[in-house]
């Protein structure tokens, strides 16, 4: 009669649930970075979910679950930046208003010829017209954060010294018009930044003799 020998138990399967909240972070995360990476490096029509999914080492179900489309990766992406991306303060608050402003002038010139930046709008520029909102975030880290630091810049330093917070906004919509859309324009258009950056000192000059003659840096 033929033995028959008892089977070897094979291990019970684990039962895969959802990951920890700290663990979900971390693939939202690279999703993402992933994502931010795609779409800068290679545009919005060449960048895939897949390709998403395999450069942030996650699941395409990972990504499906959290984005019904690319177009709502392209979104968060974009949202993202825009709550990240912030424009440097070098301003001295003990100097005088025009050198606070010259400070302001030089830092969103810089800002907007950042090549992460100037790639970001111009993706987001080849998307807006199927999607209206992205416009509106996308002047988060574009003009209305330019003016936001200007008007920063006015705002705030002596008390003798400072404008009244419509002048500000009216002298920093005219600066941001003036001096940082031609310079986030030619960056757009692909100057370099090598190439803007010498010329802003005097354009920043020629900005604040207009507005000043205009009466416009006067309380």
């Amino acid at each position: 009669m033929t033995k028959v020998s008892n089977p070897v138990p094979k291990p019970e399967a684990k039962r895969r649930g959802r990951p920890p909240a700290a663990q979900q972070g971390d693939v939202d995360t690279r999703l993402l970075d992933a994502a931010t990476h795609l779409f800068v490096t290679r545009g919005f029509e060449a960048t895939h979910c897949d390709d998403i999914a395999r450069l942030a080492e996650a699941g395409k179900a990972s990504l499906y679950v959290r984005f019904a489309s690319k177009g709502e990766v392209f979104a968060a992406v974009v949202r993202r930046h825009a709550d990240r991306t912030r424009i440097p303060d070098s301003t001295d608050r003990e100097a005088p208003l025009v050198e606070r402003l010259r400070s302001a002038g030089r830092d969103i010139v810089e800002y907007a010829v950042t090549p992460a930046v100037v790639e970001m709008l111009r993706i987001v520029i080849a998307k807006t017209a199927g999607a209206p909102e992205l416009a509106l975030l996308a002047s988060r880290f574009g003009s209305q954060a330019a003016a936001e630091r200007v008007v920063l810049s006015l705002v705030a330093g002596q008390p003798d010294d400072l404008l009244p917070m419509d002048n500000a906004r009216l002298c920093a919509d005219r600066f941001v018009d003036l001096v940082f859309l031609p310079y986030q324009m030619r960056a757009l258009l692909g100057e370099s930044a090598e190439a803007l950056l010498p010329t802003a000192p005097q354009r920043i000059e020629e900005t604040i003799a207009l507005l000043a003659s205009a009466g416009m840096l006067h309380r």
